[in-house]
């Protein structure tokens, strides 16, 4: 005041905010960000004011070394100021207490209140599912009527092939025993009776209802199961395939061959 400056030069040239040089002017320190920055603050202010930095902030140290506990009061507090910031330290503390005690007697808040609800509900609903099955007792299996009240439908027909095509194409000179079969397990007709097929020869397309079970000696020759090819390479023995309805095939032992004459 003195050199009449405004605090908006210092606040320039220091960088540091009017409302914390106008704090450290009045010694409340409670109004700075926190005890580092009061240091800081406390030097650079002091500096550009032409004081001792240092020794305001030793003195400032020596005064408050543990700021989480020790509220901040003036440095150097003039006559009658330090009563009335012990004042104002202890009104602020009963209005904490005051505000604790207030959001004591508010009692629980809502969200514990919303737990507790849903937590009884949940009893609620477990005891009254209990109840029903004390009551229902153990079920009895239901007797169906012997006559029925309506006609059943006939199952659908299968969209897969009724019956397996097969050809033969002879690559060399090759001997075939064929057994096509109706079932499963029986139903067994010879359709190739240990027949010499060659290259030249032309073999018509023959189906079996269920399967086929088929012995190859002596050469090479391809398969045309419902329309896919499949080539048998010449061995030194008989070559077994069983040929099922959907087109699918597995090679077997020579112990499996169709018995021809």
């Amino acid at each position: 005041m003195r050199e009449h400056r405004d605090i908006a030069e210092f606040e320039a040239r220091t960088k540091i905010r009017a409302k914390y040089l106008r704090a450290l002017e009045d010694e409340e320190w409670g109004l700075l960000p926190g005890y580092t920055f009061a240091k800081a603050f406390l030097r650079t202010y002091a500096d550009m004011l032409g004081l001792d930095g240092r020794m305001l902030v030793d003195e400032f140290k020596r005064q408050y070394q543990d700021p989480s506990e020790v509220e901040l009061a003036p440095v150097m507090p003039a006559r009658g100021e330090g009563r009335r910031t012990r004042e104002r330290g202890s009104e602020r503390g009963r209005d904490r207490d005051r505000g604790r005690g207030t959001q004591r007697q508010k009692g629980p808040s809502s969200r514990v209140l919303a737990v507790a609800l849903l937590v009884v509900l949940l009893a609620a609903a477990l005891f009254v599912v209990q109840e029903l099955r004390k009551k229902s007792g153990p079920s009895t299996p239901s007797h169906t009527s012997s006559t029925p009240t309506s006609k059943s439908k006939p199952p659908a027909h299968r969209s897969g092939p009724r019956r397996v095509a097969l050809a033969l194409v002879a690559t060399t000179p090759v001997h075939v025993c064929l057994i096509g079969y109706r079932t499963a397990h029986g139903g067994a007709h010879k359709r190739l009776n240990n027949t010499l097929l060659t290259p030249a020869s032309r073999s018509p397309v023959l189906h079996a209802d269920n399967h086929f079970l088929a012995s190859f000696a002596g050469g090479a020759l391809r398969m045309v199961i419902n329309g896919r090819s499949v080539s048998v390479s010449a061995a030194g023995t008989s070559v077994v395939y069983e040929i099922f309805l959907d087109g699918h095939y597995s090679k077997l032992a020579a112990a499996s061959a169709p018995h021809c004459s």
